[in-house]
């Protein structure tokens, strides 16, 4: 039985999506940059969403902490580059997908060129040198880029559009922000295992929604919330003029 026709049925009727932002969406290309919990979460998402193309970034290798917040992976991957394990288990799954593995630690040039070759950019690395490094080569190549964090009880998402000029994500975080700072905590502080579905799910749904031809939610804002209080909010930010990346770059239209 043929299902193609039924399977985005959903998106299909979706008001200011429809068959043509599905059609977007098989025709968009994007790089994954980490896909660990908030990555995997959000690739799982783009590909079953119908996103036709997929690059994804991450030298790590799977171990066992891993295993119980990031549901991509098993027992049999433990030891191999999550970049490969994942492309190999999407490419199963989602036949329709174009897969791709990054599975080195990208340079500012290799950022460049890897980000010039998509549609928009899906951030869900653990650091800031990885998202500054990330972000630069966004704001270059004009690419919207969705970041996306969970740390302890807590979830960040914000979306840099280069051509808006409504900032970037060095407009948001000074360079010398503190490493607690959503930084590279996970290991000393934990994450809450259901808390990376979530702001994978969130960010997915930004991209998937850009993609399609949708303004963004959480472009020049800050949505940060804490699953210990049940309290979400968005924090405001605007273009730095001096900021040391944007400002620099003419803005694309």
């Amino acid at each position: 039985m043929n299902t193609a026709p039924l399977r985005y049925a959903r998106h299909h009727v979706l008001e200011s999506f429809g068959e043509e932002g599905q059609a977007r969406l098989g025709a968009a290309r994007v790089l994954v940059v980490g896909v660990g919990g908030v990555g995997g979460a959000a690739v799982l998402y783009l590909a079953s969403s119908g996103v036709g193309a997929l690059v994804l970034n991450d030298f790590d290798t799977v171990d066992v902490t891993n295993l119980p917040r990031q549901p991509l992976y098993d027992e049999e991957d433990l030891g191999m580059r999550k970049a490969e394990a994942a492309a190999r288990r999407l490419a199963a799954r989602y036949p329709h997908l174009a897969v791709e593995a990054l599975p080195l630690r990208l340079d500012p040039s290799a950022f460049a060129r890897a980000v010039r070759a998509v549609d928009l950019v899906l951030d869900a690395s653990d650091n800031f040198p990885t998202r500054f490094a990330v972000n630069a080569a966004c704001v270059g190549a004009g690419r919207p880029l969705v970041v996306a964090a969970a740390q302890a009880y807590e979830v960040q998402i914000t979306t840099v559009d280069p051509r808006s000029g409504a900032g970037c994500y060095r407009c948001l975080f000074a360079e010398e922000s503190p490493e607690d700072a959503f930084g590279d905590g996970c290991r000393r502080t934990g994450v809450l295992a259901p808390l990376v579905a979530v702001a994978g799910g969130l960010a997915a749904s930004e991209a998937v929604r850009l993609l399609a031809g949708q303004d963004a939610a959480w472009r020049g804002r800050l949505l940060h919330g804490d699953v210990r209080t049940g309290r979400f909010g968005t924090t405001r930010y605007r273009a730095d003029p001096a900021c040391p990346v944007c400002a620099a770059v003419e803005t694309r239209g």
